[in-house]
């Protein structure tokens, strides 16, 4: 049994402001206009999904008047954040160290195995 294949074209009427708006809208010139108006659905299609939430607007609401109100901190405080906390973290990893073994060295002047020559 062999299967035919119908091409299913459908002809439709459009007026010429429309033609001219899809021939604009071509990316190239063998483009059809079917093709073009399947993109701009699928454009408007995949804007639709990847539209944000209700939270995420009000976070982004908030943020740009932090912003706009002086809120906001320069690269060099978080910098400075930064190694505050990593500072901690380091002081908290030694001082657990002295707890399980108090009669080993500190961290701080053990040569670390991965340390690379001239760092």
């Amino acid at each position: 049994m062999t299967e035919t294949k119908t091409n299913d074209i459908k002809m439709i009427k459009l007026k010429p402001d429309t033609v001219e708006i899809l021939q604009n809208l071509k990316i190239t010139k063998r483009e059809s206009y079917d093709e073009v108006i399947n993109r701009i659905f699928l454009q408007i299609l995949v804007e639709d999904q990847l539209e944000l939430g209700e939270a995420s607007k009000q976070v982004l609401v908030q943020r740009i008047r932090a912003f706009r109100e002086g809120r906001v901190k320069s690269f060099e405080q978080i910098l400075e954040s930064f190694r505050e906390k990593r500072g901690e973290k380091v002081a908290d990893e030694k001082e657990e160290e002295i707890k399980k073994n108090p009669k080993s060295k500190p961290l701080r002047g053990r040569k670390r195995k991965d340390a690379t020559v001239g760092s």
